[in-house]
């Protein structure tokens, strides 16, 4: 028993000894991972570290006021605590003594100390607040008083364009969210007070920009700019090109920073005028008001686009670092223009153009400088749409014979894609070339989701939607898409053996259902056809085009379909009546003997 016992305590020993071991060797962990912590504390430091100013505040008895460590900063975004350089600023000096730390850096681009101070200052006094002592006392405390202070962004007093561009610097970057509605109105002061045409210029890119981005870019999609900044907009986008004609202004071009600022600023009104096209009731006068203001954006897109070329063929190169935004403005006009009104018209490289020489130039535009592959198809399905909308549907599917690797997460390219096969086969309807009608809408069909491929329903992504003055009628799609594959299918095989007769004629039910698609509806057709039965399938055509208020002419393609209806009555009943005659035919379906004879050999 002696022995099972001194074994289990020497046992109990190493297990403590093991514990005790493993909290040895866990603190050391947590020591090293502090002096890490503490190490990279202090590196963050130092590397936040500001040279300021410590500017010491006296009273008008001359004491110091001294400030708590516990004031709120937020008013003030220059203040900084830091120990560097002292400079004490007596009575005599300022017009307010009200000042706590200022950055150095920020103090030297502003002129220094005393001119930062003569700019002018403005300040508040907080009243004193009265505490409820924690005691049972009823005593009350006063806390003492807290003096603030800050620079007026919004200072009128300046003169000159330096003190104007140093000025516009401060004021966008340190404007804050809750003086934001002041600061359109304060640029424009500048931009009136300014001299220099090339300082105005960046002014009003400056507006354009602070304007998008706090008005439009941060609020719910469809919702359009207040009337007031929607002028403010239009009325700076007048002055910058009246500016443009100054060589200077050509010259701003050259400079990176503010070429894609103008460029994407552009780009993404242009971007919000569609979106609000999107949720704007169709057809109104107010859509009609929306569509007006989208050519003009579109035409100072390209007054831009024109500089942009401007200053590419003076410096006689390619600015690859700004070339990619001007390509984004290019396509974003592009893809809008291309169904506006034929009668629209535009300005592009100081010549006056129609919507057909705009589309292409644009297009060749950006296939010249873009060296992105989906950029430049991009362009090509643009010009296809326009191509095709016009009727010409032979050089669209040219163009569309070119597809690239298209990726999964392109969804604008992929719907503008499946939009220009639909255009083009509505165009290719028209020309009678059914087979090229089957062939392009063959896959759209197929997917069951012909409005989503579309971009025509509202979808989790906002890039699924079109403006409606764009919208394709998807019954006409289906209605032309089963016609043609009825006459394509029927030229070479029987039409009870057909793909199309598998998809269509629903044999699941007992008592068939009543038809509420064109595709119920064709379902009809299509067993008329194979039944020989000319006036039902007639007939329920016509059903289909009154029911669905299709707009398309279907003369020749219901010539078509009445071909394919004799064919099926002769091969079903040429064997059970010896009499078959061309007259009797020709009385039976309303044809002439020469159209049904050929069906008789």
């Amino acid at each position: 028993m002696s022995s099972k016992n001194l074994s289990k305590k020497q046992q109990k020993a190493a297990e403590k000894e093991e514990e005790e071991e493993e909290y040895e060797e866990n603190e050391e962990e947590e020591d090293v991972e502090e002096e890490e912590e503490a190490e990279e504390d202090e590196e963050e430091e130092e590397e936040d570290s500001v040279d300021t100013y410590e500017v010491r505040v006296y009273n008008a008895e001359g004491k110091e006021i001294v400030f708590n460590e516990d004031d709120d900063d937020d008013w003030n975004p220059i203040v900084e605590a830091s120990t560097i350089e002292t400079v004490q600023v007596d009575e005599g000096a300022t017009k307010s003594n009200f000042w706590k730390w200022l950055r150095k850096d920020w103090i030297e681009a502003h002129g220094g100390l005393q001119a930062v101070i003569n700019g002018g200052v403005s300040f508040c006094i907080d009243e004193p607040k009265v505490v409820q002592s924690s005691s049972t006392d009823t005593s009350k405390e006063k806390e003492g008083r807290t003096v603030r202070a800050q620079v007026d962004l919004f200072n009128k007093t300046i003169i000159g364009d330096e003190a104007i561009e140093k000025k516009l610097l401060e004021v966008v970057d340190k404007t804050k969210s809750k003086d934001r509605d002041e600061l359109p109105y304060y640029l424009l002061w500048l931009e009136e007070t300014a001299t220099a045409v090339s300082l105005k210029s960046r002014i009003i890119v400056s507006l354009l920009n602070v304007i998008e981005t706090n008005y439009t870019r941060t609020k719910r999609p469809g919702i359009a700019l207040e009337p007031e900044l929607f002028e403010m907009v239009k009325s700076a986008l007048n002055r910058f090109f009246k500016n443009s004609e100054d060589e200077s202004v050509v010259e701003l071009f050259k400079d990176k920073s503010l070429s894609n600022q103008i460029g994407l600023t552009l780009s993404r009104i242009l971007e919000d005028q569609i979106s609000v096209l999107k949720f704007t009731k169709y057809p109104s006068e107010g859509y009609s008001t929306i569509l007006t203001d989208v050519i003009f954006f579109i035409n100072r897109g390209l007054n831009i686009l024109s500089l942009y070329q401007k200053v590419v063929l003076k410096n006689n190169v390619m600015l690859d670092e700004i070339t990619s935004i001007f390509v984004e403005l290019a396509v974003t006009i592009l893809r809008i223009v291309y169904a506006l009104p034929e009668s629209s018209t535009f300005m592009f490289n100081a010549k006056e153009m129609k919507l057909d020489e705009l589309v292409a130039s644009l297009a060749t535009l950006i296939f010249t400088i873009s060296s992105e592959e989906e950029t430049r198809y991009y362009a090509f399905l643009c010009h296809a749409c326009y191509l095709a909308s016009k009727g010409d549907h032979s050089g669209a599917r040219l163009l569309l014979n070119f597809p690239p690797n298209l990726q999964s997460g392109a969804v604008p390219l992929q719907i503008l894609h499946d939009r220009a096969l639909a255009l083009t086969a509505m165009s290719a309807f028209k020309d009678k070339e059914f087979k090229t009608t089957y062939h392009c809408l063959h896959t759209l069909i197929q997917s069951n989701k012909v409005n989503v491929m579309l971009g025509q329903i509202q979808s989790t992504i906002e890039t699924r939607t079109v403006p409606a003055h764009m919208y394709i009628d998807t019954n006409t799609l289906f209605l032309i898409y089963y016609l043609s594959a009825t006459i394509v299918e029927s030229e070479t095989k029987s039409l009870d053996k057909s793909m199309l007769r598998k998809s269509l004629l629903n044999t699941r039910y007992v008592i068939p259902l009543p038809p509420t698609s064109v595709s119920d509806f064709f379902g009809v057709v299509l067993q008329a056809i194979i039944d020989g039965d000319w006036l039902l399938a007639k007939n329920t055509i016509d059903t289909i085009t009154s029911t669905f208020n299709i707009k398309a002419d279907l003369t020749d393609s219901v010539n078509k379909i009445k071909s394919a209806v004799i064919k099926s009555f002769v091969a079903k009943y040429k064997t059970l009546y010896n009499g078959l005659t061309p007259k009797y035919l020709a009385q039976l379906f309303g044809a002439d003997e020469q159209e049904v004879a050929p069906f008789l050999n």
